[in-house]
């Protein structure tokens, strides 16, 4: 299957992110350590991305999960470090999406809450998710039927900084390892294309370029 992924990071954003943008400067890029990776062959344990998370927190994904990333995506690419590049500053799908190349289409990341269970929904563009795949998903989660039209997008009760570990405006479904969390499922909705490239944030200032292929099925996992 071909392959394409691209980087994308932003530059700082104004108050009130400008204390870890100002950390984020002080920082190893994130592509130095990808080059060092490339360079050995292999990923290990990086102390600068265990400073980046400790500095950052909910600003970054953790070391483990960024490393994880690293070896996923370097089977596809070999020049992973230099596709990280900056863009304009985001907080939500739509104004990542006006950032992005004409020819990408965001994945957006939602919240959702159905009969008190906490999902994150994940898709392909500006996509909304409909009452039959919503049915679908409690079909094979067990819930009553009805709770899928008393469902609730982006619900008040989940705080994105305490359930994933994560600033709001970069929900993704790149979760923090081991992270403790009401979270039941992450609920991957069918693209409509055969074939498209997909811009990922896994991080404040990262997209992660993909092409993906037609899938023609609703899958979730946890």
């Amino acid at each position: 299957m071909e392959e394409s992924m691209q980087l994308l990071c932003t530059p700082p954003a104004s108050d009130p992110l400008a204390h870890l943008e100002q950390a984020h400067r002080r920082l190893l890029p994130v592509q130095d350590i990808f080059a060092s990776w490339q360079h050995d062959g292999a990923s290990a344990r990086s102390q600068a991305l265990v400073l980046r998370e400790r500095l950052l927190g909910p600003a970054t994904l953790s070391s483990a999960s960024l490393r994880l990333l690293y070896d996923i995506c370097s089977q596809f690419v070999d020049d992973l470090p230099e596709r990280i590049y900056w863009h304009a500053p985001t907080l939500s799908a739509s104004e990542t999406q006006a950032v992005l190349p004409p020819h990408v289409l965001v994945q957006k990341t939602v919240s959702v809450e159905m009969a008190g269970r906490l999902f994150l929904w994940t898709g392909v563009g500006e996509y909304e998710h409909t009452l039959d795949q919503r049915r679908v998903v409690a079909s094979a989660l067990g819930l009553p039927r009805r709770a899928a039209k008393q469902c609730s997008t982006n619900p008040a009760t989940c705080r994105p900084e305490q359930e994933f570990a994560m600033l709001p405006g970069m929900v993704s479904p790149f979760l923090p390892l081991l992270h403790p969390t009401r979270l039941v499922a992450v609920v991957q909705a069918p693209w409509p294309m055969p074939l498209l490239l997909v811009g990922s944030s896994f991080h404040l200032r990262i997209c992660c370029q993909l092409k993906l292929h037609k899938q023609r099925s609703i899958r979730g996992g946890i």
